[in-house]
C-alpha cells in the first residue's frame, strides 16, 4: 500500500511529521519562486476530483499516483489530470517520502529485531525457569527418598529393639498358655512384637519399659484369668501398648465386674514392694472389648490392701490415642489419684456396655458404672471423646480436676442408670470444653436426670486447698433429638443445668454458643431450657442474647439471673434480669 493512499488521511502519524512539514515548505518555496505568490493556491480538498472546476495556478494531488499538478489556466469539470493543456506536473510525493519510508521501514525492522530478541530472551527465561523447576522437583523427590530412607532406617532401628515373640517360644494359637514366654521377654527388657494370632494368657503381663506391638486388631491378647482381680496388661514406667486387641476369653463372665476386676490395661506395675507409675509414653491403636474395665489405675491383683487413692497410680503425662472400648460392665476409662497431671486423650470411643440389660423406654441398653471417669487430674487434655449407646451411673465425670482442656466431648444414645445424676458431671473441677454435643439422650425420665450437673466447687490437691470456687466454660453446646420418640414437651424435670442446693462453694458456668435440633413439638423446651432451679450456680450466659434495642424487644429466652443485661434505646434505661423479671438499674442518656 502506497504511503500517499487516502492522502491526507493516511497513517502519517507513524512518520516524522516535522520532517514532512519541512519538505512541504521547501516545495512551496520552490513553487513560489516560479509562480506569482499572490496567485498560487491549493485546492481544498487537495485531492484532485474530475467532477470539480479549478482556477488557474491551483495545486492538486492525484490520489491515484501521488503526483502533484498545477493548473496553467482555469480548468472546467470532466478534464483529465493528464491533459497537458490544463495541467502541469510539479513533483512526485513518492520521491518526497521515499527517504521517510526508508527511515520508517528501518525503524520497523529495528523494532521487529528488538521484539525477536525479547521473545528469544523470554523463551530462554522460560526454559531456565522450567529447568530450575525440574531441578527443584528432582531435589524434592530425592529429599522424599532420603526421608523415607531415614524412616526405614528408624523402623529398622526400632525393630532391632523388637523381638518377634514367635521366635522365642510364643505360640499365639489361642490354646497354648503364652504368659510365661511373653513375660520372660519383658523381664529381659525386650520390646515384643506379636504377629497376627490369639495369645492366651492366665495372669497379668507386667511391663516396666519397652512395648508390646501388634500387627493390627487381629493380634489379640486374650486372658483366661485365675481370679477376677487379674488384669490383662500392667504398664509401668515408660512402657506402652500399640496396635492390638485386648480382651478376656468368652468363657469369662465379666458382666457384673466391680472396681479393680477384669481390667484390660492397668497404668502401673510393681516389682517386689516397688510400684512403677506409667508415664511419658503413648498407648495407641487399641481395641479393648469384653472386659470389666477398659483402662484404669484400679487393681486388686497383688496390690496393697486396702485400696485407697493414696496407693493408686494414675498415669502421668501419658497419651491415649485412637482407642475403642466396648462390651464392658464397670468402666470404660477410670483413673483415680490424689494428684497427677499432663494426660492426653485423643480419639477415644467408649460404647456398648454389657452390664445388666435395662429397657430404657425402648431401646434396650446395657449398663456400666462409668463411661469416662477421672479423679485428681491436673490439666487433662481431651481432643476427642465419644461416649455412646448405653446406661451409665456416671457417663462422663470429672472429680477434682483442674485446668481441663477439652476439644470435643460427644454423647449419643446414653442415659443415667440412677437418680440425681448428670450426663456430664463436674465436682471440684474447672476448665473449658470447646464443643460439647449431646444427641438422642434421655432427660427427665428418671427423677433428677440432668444434662450437666455441678457439685461442690473448689479444687484440692494433696494437703493444699485451692480457692472455694470453680468455673466451667463451654464454647459451643449442641443438643439434638433429646428423648427419642418422646421429645421434651411433657417432661417437666428435663434440666439442662443443675446443682444441688446443698452444694458448697461458688460455681461459675458459661455457655457461649448454643444450638439445638429437635424432631418433635417441643421447641419451647429448647428455646428456654430449665437452668439451675436451685439458684446455686453463677450462670454467666447460656448462648447469646441481644443486649441492645427497643424496650419491647427485651429477650425472653435463656436469661441468667443477675447476669443478663439489656439497654433499652428508646427509654435510655439499663435492665438486669433478677431471676423473675427485668429490673431497671439506671436511667438517662
Amino acid at each position: 500500500m502506497a504511503l500517499y493512499e487516502n492522502f491526507p488521511y493516511t497513517n502519517y502519524h507513524d512518520i516524522n511529521l516535522d520532517r514532512i512539514i519541512e519538505q512541504l515548505m521547501e516545495v512551496k518555496e520552490g513553487l513560489q519562486f516560479v509562480i506569482d505568490n499572490a496567485s498560487l493556491k491549493y485546492a481544498d480538498p487537495i485531492q484532485w476530483n474530475i467532477t470539480r472546476q479549478y482556477q488557474a495556478n491551483t495545486v492538486v494531488i492525484d490520489p491515484a499516483t501521488g503526483i502533484a499538478y498545477i493548473s496553467t489556466k482555469p480548468v472546467p469539470d470532466n478534464i483529465q489530470i493528464t491533459d497537458t493543456g490544463y495541467w502541469t506536473p510539479i513533483f512526485d510525493l513518492n520521491d518526497l517520502f521515499s527517504d521517510l519510508a526508508d527511515e520508517t521501514q528501518a525503524r520497523i525492522n529495528a523494532d521487529t529485531a528488538l521484539g525477536d530478541r525479547i521473545d528469544t530472551e523470554i523463551e530462554n527465561r522460560q526454559t531456565a525457569d522450567q529447568t530450575l523447576a525440574d531441578a527443584d522437583t528432582a531435589l524434592g523427590e530425592r529429599i522424599n527418598l532420603a526421608n523415607q530412607a531415614i524412616t526405614d532406617l528408624s523402623n529398622e532401628v526400632d525393630n532391632l529393639h523388637l523381638v518377634d515373640a514367635k521366635n522365642f517360644g510364643v505360640i499365639g494359637d489361642g490354646i497354648t498358655d503364652d504368659t510365661d514366654a511373653i513375660q520372660a521377654l519383658l523381664d529381659a527388657g525386650k520390646s515384643v512384637y506379636l504377629s497376627e494370632g490369639t495369645y492366651k494368657t492366665t495372669r497379668p503381663l507386667h511391663m516396666k519399659t519397652g512395648c508390646i506391638r501388634g500387627a493390627g486388631f487381629n493380634t489379640i491378647i486374650e486372658c483366661t484369668p485365675a481370679s477376677a482381680g487379674c488384669a490383662i496388661v500392667m504398664c509401668g514406667a515408660w512402657s506402652h501398648l500399640e496396635n492390638l486387641r485386648l480382651q478376656y476369653a468368652s468363657s469369662v463372665d465379666v458382666s457384673n465386674a466391680s472396681a479393680g476386676r477384669y481390667i484390660a490395661l492397668v497404668t502401673y506395675t510393681y516389682a517386689s514392694d516397688d510400684s512403677y507409675q506409667n508415664q511419658r509414653t503413648k498407648h495407641t491403636k487399641l481395641w479393648i472389648r469384653h472386659v470389666g474395665t477398659g483402662i484404669s489405675s484400679d487393681n486388686y491383683y497383688g496390690n496393697p490392701s486396702p485400696i485407697t487413692t493414696a496407693n493408686l497410680r494414675a498415669p502421668f503425662s501419658v497419651h491415649f490415642d485412637t482407642i475403642e472400648i466396648q462390651d464392658f460392665s464397670h468402666a470404660g476409662i477410670k483413673f483415680e489419684d490424689d494428684y497427677c497431671s499432663g494426660n492426653i486423650f485423643t480419639n477415644i470411643y467408649i460404647t456398648s456396655p454389657t452390664g445388666s440389660v435395662v429397657n430404657f423406654d425402648n431401646p434396650v441398653f446395657g449398663t456400666a458404672d462409668y463411661g469416662f471417669y477421672i479423679v485428681g487430674q491436673e490439666r487433662p487434655e481431651i481432643h476427642l471423646l465419644n461416649v455412646e449407646w448405653g446406661l451409665y451411673r456416671y457417663p462422663v465425670y470429672f472429680y477434682n480436676c483442674n485446668g481441663i482442656g477439652a476439644g470435643t466431648i460427644h454423647l449419643e444414645q446414653v442415659g443415667a442408670s440412677v437418680n440425681d445424676v448428670g450426663l456430664v458431671q463436674f465436682e471440684h473441677s474447672s476448665g473449658s470444653i470447646q464443643s460439647l454435643s449431646v444427641f438422642y439422650t434421655r432427660l427427665g425420665n428418671r427423677t433428677g436426670q440432668y444434662l450437666i450437673m455441678l457439685h461442690d466447687a473448689g479444687y484440692h490437691t494433696g494437703d493444699v486447698n485451692a480457692a472455694d470456687w470453680s468455673e466451667i466454660v463451654v464454647n459451643h453446646l449442641t443438643v439434638e433429638g433429646l428423648n427419642t420418640g418422646i421429645g421434651l414437651a411433657n417432661i417437666n424435670d428435663a434440666y439442662f443445668l443443675y446443682r444441688p442446693a446443698a452444694a458448697t462453694g461458688r460455681y461459675v458456668f458459661e455457655v457461649k454458643e448454643y444450638t439445638y435440633r429437635t424432631y418433635y413439638n417441643d421447641k419451647t423446651k429448647y428455646d428456654n431450657p430449665v437452668l439451675d432451679p436451685n439458684n446455686s450456680i453463677d450462670v454467666v450466659a447460656f448462648g447469646t442474647n441481644p443486649v441492645y434495642g427497643l424496650l419491647a424487644d427485651r429477650p425472653t429466652k435463656r436469661l441468667c439471673r443477675n447476669r443478663s443485661v439489656y439497654y433499652a434505646s428508646d427509654t435510655h434505661e439499663t435492665y438486669v434480669w433478677d431471676g423473675t423479671a427485668w429490673v431497671s438499674v439506671s436511667s438517662g442518656v
